[in-house]
């Protein structure tokens, strides 16, 4: 007897060879409804189930998938929902970049106008100026033309009376003449060279004033930082160890060889175009930098134990002899020195000398901030900042915290900083302080409350990081470049 054909029936339609049969049987191995006749049949020895049975396990499959399509349902809505806040948040952060971009656009057409202004003012001048010099030079040509014109008349009339007397005479009063003109005149002289040259990096200067914009994540803590500019300033050989903005557009870099055993250092003074406005050479290792308001350099030299004032290229003193002095800080007219017993945390012991030395710009000591008071304070102190109300902020290198202390050496706060490593630490005018680690930039106000936290690999290999004047950020990477940033 031939097979029926295998195909799909419902359990609400009678067999098609049974015509008064509905299916009440499921074959397994053919993977059919049957009907009891059919089993009989052509399913005899196939394993099989009954209908009944088969529709339990099947609710019970069809209930977890069902589960699982509103549990996926839900996430695709928190999905939806978590991308439609996310774009509101790009968008308002886009609104906000065109805003200022239509800043930076008008401060920009009005300072292109105003230098315009400035140039058309002192081409007129420069006009004005040349106008009355040729006429002048032109008066005093007729005048010259003149005396000229009688001592040549006064000639011809004594050459035609054949007078040697009268003609002599005549000569004599021709050759003085001719010896107080001023007769071989560059007539070039009253008439200055006019040029006008248009700066060839016009669109490099115009991209450092508007900027660039470049996408990051949008998440908790995340503000906007900016780049303004970026150029390189060390090759493979060196790093940048310390930099500090002593305004918008310039900054002292100390560059390091990577070569420990080279002990000297390079001083540079640079625009952020990456133009270098003075260099000297250190013949030792600098580790920080800070600057007085009277703008003083002040350096750092740990293995030397000192602190130097550099006035310029030929006047660099020893302002004072602290032990190995790891961080500077300026406040007002005093110098603050970050000074620990060694070099080395493993070597520190509980009682060690580790204190801030607080100096004065001729180099006396005002005080000391010891960190010591019957108890460690620091493990292993490292750099230093000191914030517009006076507070000094201090890394534990060995603890990974930052500790805010008073200028008598109370502690007020400490921040953990979890596994990161901690580098700089520095203020803006604003009270603002930012700290660099290794899992990224954390930014704190001035009563130490969290503000922004950015961690995108940008921020996480910065090498050397300061703060400048307007909240311009000076920052050198491992890649050897230097970024001037802008925060918002």
């Amino acid at each position: 007897m031939p097979f029926p054909e295998n195909r799909p029936v419902s359990s609400d339609e009678y067999c098609h060879r049974h015509a008064n049969e509905k299916p009440n049987v499921y074959c397994t191995k053919c993977q059919m409804f049957c009907c009891r006749d059919c089993k009989i049949e052509f399913h005899d020895l196939h394993p099989s189930m009954r209908m009944s049975d088969m529709l339990d396990d099947l609710m019970t499959e069809a209930n977890t998938v069902f589960r699982q399509t509103c549990d996926s349902i839900d996430r695709v809505e928190s999905n939806k929902n978590v991308i439609r806040v996310k774009m509101d948040e790009w968008t308002a952060s886009c609104e906000e970049l065109e805003i200022r971009l239509h800043h930076q656009k008008r401060l920009l057409e009005k300072a292109v106008s105003e230098q315009v202004n400035r140039t058309f003012v002192k081409l007129q001048s420069t006009e004005s100026e040349v106008r009355g010099a040729a006429e002048q030079e032109n008066a005093r040509m007729d005048r010259v033309k003149d005396e000229l014109q009688v001592i040549k008349d006064s000639l011809v009339s004594a050459m035609d009376s054949h007078d040697p007397i009268k003609l002599k005479r005549e000569m004599s009063k021709a050759r003085s003449t001719f010896d107080a003109l001023d007769i071989l005149t560059d007539v070039t002289r009253p008439l200055p060279s006019l040029d006008y040259t248009a700066s060839s990096e016009m669109k490099n200067k115009i991209a450092s004033i508007i900027g660039s914009v470049s996408s990051r994540p949008v998440g908790p803590f995340q503000g906007t930082i900016f780049l303004l500019e970026q150029f390189t300033v060390n090759k493979t050989t060196s790093f940048v160890k310390a930099v500090l903005p002593i305004s918008k557009t310039e900054a002292w870099l100390a560059i390091r060889p990577k070569n420990r055993a080279i002990s000297r250092c390079v001083i540079m003074k640079i625009k952020s175009s990456g133009e270098d406005l003075k260099r000297f050479v250190c013949q030792s290792l600098v580790n920080s930098l800070a600057q007085f308001p009277d703008a003083c350099l002040d350096i750092s030299y740990p293995k030397e134990n000192k602190v130097c004032c550099f006035e310029d290229e030929m006047h660099m003193f020893e302002l004072a002899s602290i032990t190995n002095p790891t961080a500077l800080a300026v406040f007002g007219n005093e110098l603050f020195v970050c000074s620990i017993a060694s070099n080395n945390y493993k070597t520190i012991n509980a009682h060690d000398n580790n204190r801030i030395v607080v100096l004065s710009r001729q180099g006396f000591v005002n005080r000391a901030i010891e960190f010591y008071s019957g108890s460690r304070i620091f493990s292993y102190p490292g750099r230093m900042a000191v914030n517009f109300n006076g507070d000094i902020w201090v890394s534990d290198i060995q603890e990974g915290k930052v500790k805010v202390i008073s200028n008598t050496g109370e502690v007020k706060q400490e921040l953990p900083q979890g596994d990161a490593l901690i580098g700089d630490i520095c203020c803006d005018a604003s009270g603002r302080v930012f700290v660099e680690t290794t899992g990224g930039l954390i930014v704190y106000d001035a009563d130490c409350s969290l503000q922004r936290k950015h961690d995108t690999p940008f921020v996480r290999d910065f090498v050397s990081f300061a703060v400048g004047p307007e909240g311009s950020i000076w920052a050198s990477k491992t890649d050897g470049r230097m970024h001037i940033l802008k925060y918002y």
